[in-house]
């Protein structure tokens, strides 16, 4: 289960990665790739038993994770609060694919993909830790 929720997270940055380079965000594709390999990272590592080292880099790259989402959150504010008074208009109509808008799977890849991967590299064999032993 755990590969199989690291393996999603991938999926979800891959497609953030292709919409991006789609819709031309070119600067957020290598953003995008560098996720999706820490999600196969983690996917790898889940795949086997935890031994201290693979728990160690798979909660690291897990909490990486978060620190982007959130420095992100922070990104997202900054430049609706003080960008948007000094630049140009944006345009009325966002880029989209298939009628949805391209932000949707940026946050998707970021923060859905983030909750999998840290679900993923915080819990045990048989599910969130301590839930299996009683």
């Amino acid at each position: 289960m755990r590969t199989i929720l690291a393996a999603a997270a991938a999926v979800l940055a891959v497609v953030a990665a292709i919409v991006a380079g789609q819709t031309g965000e070119a600067d957020k594709v290598p953003f995008f790739i560098v996720m999706a390999a820490g999600a196969i990272v983690v996917a790898s590592l889940a795949a086997g038993p935890w031994t201290r080292p693979s728990r160690l880099l798979a909660r690291t790259i897990a909490v990486a994770w978060i620190g982007t989402a959130v420095w992100v959150a922070a990104l997202l504010v900054w430049e609706r609060t003080l960008c948007a008074c000094s630049g140009p208009t944006p345009p009325l109509e966002p880029p989209n694919v298939g009628g949805i808008p391209t932000t949707w799977f940026h946050l998707a890849a970021t923060y859905l993909g983030g909750a999998l991967v840290v679900v993923a590299a915080f819990s045990d064999r048989h599910g969130v830790r301590g839930a299996a032993r009683r």
